[in-house]
């Protein structure tokens, strides 16, 4: 079904960044493959991947994991932004709307 589509070679190419990666890990850390697989280490990155929330900390650009926010569904257009408060050292989620109580939150997975 997806044959023609540009996401086979976006596909193909996120892969073969992972190992690359992988390769590069095994190049520093020649142990590594006794930790992970190449397939153990491709299904941790992707979960990484899927789930990481990029954020502004302090000036700078980065990602991390944070429990629970990635558990809002998905629906477009947007209906939160999210934020990390360098004040208070905070992951925000704050609604573009107003919201009645008991309401379901969604999030944007991107386009």
């Amino acid at each position: 079904h997806l044959r023609g589509s540009h996401l086979l070679r976006q596909i193909r190419d996120r892969i073969d960044a992972i190992d690359d990666d992988y390769r590069a890990i095994c190049s520093l850390c020649p142990e590594f493959p006794a930790v992970a697989s190449r397939d153990d280490f491709r299904w941790a990155r992707m979960i990484v991947c899927s789930r990481n929330f990029g954020l502004l900390v302090d000036g700078r650009r980065t990602s991390a994991l944070v429990p629970h926010a990635d558990m809002l569904n998905h629906r477009r257009p947007r209906e939160t932004k999210w934020t990390f408060d360098d004040e208070t050292q905070c992951f925000t989620i704050t609604t573009l709307r107003g919201m009645e109580a008991g309401e379901q939150v969604y999030d944007s997975y991107g386009q």
